[in-house]
């Protein structure tokens, strides 16, 4: 067994797979409040939003979060905003399922392993998410860092933003807090840039999930 102080898990699309509705349900949330902070109708308010995260993506090369795209491009828009349009119009219960493969591989680890959760969710989503996937009490809410843990710095708006995902800060907040040795961490999520880079930049070892098979082979890459 590799001999790991501590494995952080993303939650979306690493616990569970995308579906088109978890895609959509953010872009929805984002053009909502685009719509309402900004007196926008429906049509510029997506187009507006559309052309800023389009900007966002070609000047990185990847996929830009939603939300990080309404940080950075909407000042009237706050944390707070987020999650609660978010947490209104995500009908988690309806759009996830209870999977037991990934349920008991995921048990597997965190039987063996000391776990964290780190994840873009706020902390309603993530614990009603965790509940419909069945996976609640093996990420109690002392193990879990969340979008509302970095909304609710006390900090500016702008080092708030810093400790989003991709931003480095954030990791350093989780690995200081859980006194963890990054080099003896290992980060696993389904995204290059917002899990897996930044945990290299600082230290961890990394495993992506390309494909639910590679949740599924974790115990096996781990020597379980």
């Amino acid at each position: 067994m590799k001999n790991y102080e501590c494995i952080i898990f993303d939650m979306d699309g690493t616990l569970y797979p995308y579906n088109d509705q978890c895609r959509t349900v953010y872009k929805d949330m984002a053009v909502n409040l685009v719509k309402k902070h900004y007196k926008m109708k429906a049509e510029e308010a997506e187009s507006t939003f559309i052309k800023l995260r389009s900007e966002e993506e070609k000047k990185c090369g990847q996929k830009v979060a939603n939300t990080l795209v309404l940080l950075n491009n909407f000042d009237k828009i706050e944390f707070e905003d987020i999650e609660e349009e978010i947490n209104s119009i995500y009908n988690v219960e309806e759009v996830l399922d209870f999977n037991k493969r990934a349920f008991e591989t995921v048990k597997e680890i965190c039987s063996k392993y000391n776990t964290l959760l780190y994840t873009m969710n706020n902390r309603k989503t993530t614990n009603r998410t965790l509940e419909t996937i069945g996976m609640a009490k093996l990420f109690p809410s002392t193990r879990r860092y969340s979008f509302t843990t970095m909304g609710k710095l006390n900090l500016s708006r702008s080092k708030r933003i810093d400790h989003v995902k991709p931003g480095l800060a954030g990791y350093e907040l989780v690995v200081k807090e859980s006194s963890l040795n990054p080099e003896k961490c290992l980060m696993v999520g389904d995204s290059m840039r917002s899990d897996i880079e930044p945990a290299k930049a600082l230290g961890m070892d990394g495993y992506l999930i390309k494909t639910f098979d590679d949740l599924y082979n974790l115990p096996k890459w781990l020597e379980m």
